[in-house]
């Protein structure tokens, strides 16, 4: 189904988003940090959740064009997201030399509870600029055509638990996991500092690019 082609990439776009791996990743190597990072992704899947919901109904109010056909801001939709994502991916490509060591805003993640975890993952999953855009362009990919209930079911649980999967995969591996499992993902977690602008600007340009081509393919 076309709708997936565009809908994964999107979701992809947010699950490799550096920053609240990061934040996830440091709490897993702190004193009861297990608890806050568990909050912490249920807040973000919730956000995703809530924000693609949201989106897919609002869209649900968009008029269709003569013989139910889309309207062409539909069909042009993907297509401009992906280019953006491409011409994000290439700015941070640029920018890539000027990358900070560790973010200041993660000095007090020991110390949070497990509900501000959760409600701070939520509202960066649903505020932050890009995710609203990603999420809104979900949303209206979803509801394209007014497919039946099941299928926009299906659909959202999927985005969501692809966009969330960054966050979900380390919390199960580092509580269920062995110990040379925790070791890796404390690797990974100085391995992202570094490399964060060079995952993200990749990121960007190659699911930008999948976006762009499976919006192009609608026409």
């Amino acid at each position: 189904m076309i709708q997936l082609i565009e809908l994964v990439p999107l979701a992809l776009v947010i699950a490799v988003n550096p920053m609240p791996i990061m934040a996830v990743l440091l709490m897993l190597s702190t004193r009861g940090g297990v608890t806050r990072s568990v909050g912490f992704a249920a807040g973000w899947l919730l956000g995703v959740a809530f924000a693609t919901t949201t989106f897919s109904y609002l869209s649900s109010f968009i008029p269709m064009g003569y013989d139910r056909e889309p309207l062409v801001v539909i069909r042009v939709l993907p297509i401009v997201v992906g280019g953006a994502l491409v011409a994000a991916g290439l700015f941070t490509w640029r920018r890539r030399s000027a990358a900070a060591e560790r973010p200041k805003w993660t000095a007090g993640l020991d110390r949070l509870s497990v509900a501000r975890s959760a409600g701070i993952a939520f509202a960066f999953a649903t505020i932050k600029p890009k995710n609203v855009a990603l999420t809104a362009a979900a949303g209206v990919i979803i509801l394209d055509g007014h497919p039946p209930l099941i299928t926009i079911v299906l659909l959202l649980v999927i985005f969501t638990l692809v966009a969330s999967s960054t966050l979900i995969m380390p919390v199960l591996l580092h509580r269920f996991g062995s110990t040379r499992m925790r070791a890796f993902l404390d690797s990974a977690r100085r391995w992202l500092t570094r490399a964060m602008p060079t995952i993200t600007s990749s990121a960007l340009v190659l699911l930008g690019s999948i976006v762009t081509v499976a919006g192009i393919m609608r026409w």
